[in-house]
């Protein structure tokens, strides 16, 4: 049985009605709120954002179990995280250089290829359609090459920042397998 109360400057509460109050208290809370919560459910995690957007300072210690109860949504934790894309712009135009030269060896392999076509229709000499195939060949591979250099070209990186404060401890796989697992919930609000 775990016994639940809050304790604050004018008053005790204890037992029922204990986290509607907390609830209120967050809500109203005007320069800071400070968590250590072993688990935290998906409005919680909404009321810190919340806050954070009104400029209350937020810190928060909690474990990796803060997750959405429905399987398919993104985890809890990821809305606290902001991912930041960045673009390299000479990786960007030497991709695009790329791009262009595979177009020019692609409709050079086609103009050959219609070349090779005519040749064999009008019945011409048949080393000449063989150098034209091993040119056409080689053609083919470099186009083939410049998609792989294409597609390994990185243009963007990621970096990522904290929407407040948090720090996250992860959970042994039994309660009794570690002694750092923590239960303790603890909120500080307005200091």
């Amino acid at each position: 049985m775990e016994i639940c109360f809050i304790i604050m400057r004018n008053a005790t509460y204890i037992g029922k009605g204990v986290g509607k109050k907390l609830m209120q208290d967050i809500d109203n809370a005007t320069r800071s709120v400070k968590i250590i919560s072993p688990f935290l459910a998906p409005f919680l995690i909404k009321k810190l954002i919340n806050l954070h957007n009104r400029d209350i300072y937020v810190e928060l210690i909690t474990t990796d179990d803060i997750e959405d109860y429905q399987r398919d949504k993104e985890k809890n934790i990821h809305k606290l995280i902001i991912q930041q894309k960045h673009t390299n712009e000479k990786a960007r135009l030497t991709r695009k250089r790329m791009k262009t030269a595979r177009l020019i060896v692609f409709l050079l392999v086609f103009l050959l290829a219609g070349f090779i076509v005519w040749h064999i229709y009008n019945a011409k000499e048949v080393q000449t359609i063989r150098h034209i195939t091993l040119i056409m060949s080689i053609g083919v591979l470099i186009g083939w090459f410049l998609s792989v250099k294409i597609k390994n070209k990185r243009i963007f990186t990621y970096s990522y920042k904290q929407l407040f404060p948090f720090k996250v401890f992860f959970s042994p796989k039994s309660y009794y397998d570690s002694y750092t697992y923590f239960h303790s919930k603890m909120y500080i609000i307005n200091d």
